[in-house]
């Protein structure tokens, strides 16, 4: 009985461990966002935090930095300065599918009555980037520098080459906080939590 009584103890100990370490690194990768990022020398505030869900299944944590910080929504978009979405993937999300979703988001965002052609073009090249599935645990990057452009980022490594123009950036910020949003809920949580700062 006492033998018994020992492995019984022991494994409750083991057990106990296994489960005190599965909370603390599940506590670190949801832990919250800086509030902020310096960036090129310059120091960025986080405007809010929102998860993206489907199906109620979490898909990743959405972080918006600016250098102004404006909450305005048309300045979210459209502000001429450095800004930065960091996407925490908390599901692994195959890369065709991610590519379909954002290309698809994108056209619905396009500016109205104007010849497109150009930024269709630079939509392909920057989806192109993409040339793996996306892993749970992760992180996708989109910074803007005014005067260099768009640039993607997975888990601090770049892909690809920049993307020029302030047009790609407007179409990228729009597609997140637009009224043709892919995210209602998140462009919703986010501009809510910047406000209430």
């Amino acid at each position: 009985m006492r033998k018994m009584s020992h492995i019984s103890y022991f494994s409750v100990f083991v057990l106990s461990l296994t489960l005190a370490i599965c909370v603390t690194i599940s506590g670190q990768a949801d832990s919250a966002p800086p509030k902020t990022k310096t960036v090129a020398g310059k120091s960025l505030k986080l405007l809010g935090t929102a998860l993206r869900e489907f199906l109620f299944i979490d898909i990743y944590k959405l972080s918006a930095y600016s250098e102004s910080g404006d909450c305005k929504q048309s300045s979210v978009i459209y502000n001429s300065e450095i800004k930065l979405l960091v996407l925490a993937m908390k599901k692994t999300i195959p890369k065709e599918r991610l590519v379909s979703t954002l290309k698809e988001t994108f056209m619905d965002n396009l500016p109205q009555g104007k010849d497109n052609s150009e930024l269709k073009g630079k939509i392909e090249t920057f989806l192109s980037y993409f040339s793996n599935d996306i892993k749970k645990g992760s992180y996708v990057e989109i910074l803007y520098l005014p005067g260099r452009g768009t640039m993607l980022k997975q888990n601090g490594a770049q892909l690809g080459q920049v993307t020029k123009g302030k047009g790609f950036a407007d179409l990228v910020w729009r597609s997140y906080f637009g009224p043709n949003t892919c995210c209602p809920g998140l462009k919703s949580d986010i501009l809510k939590e910047c406000k209430s700062e």
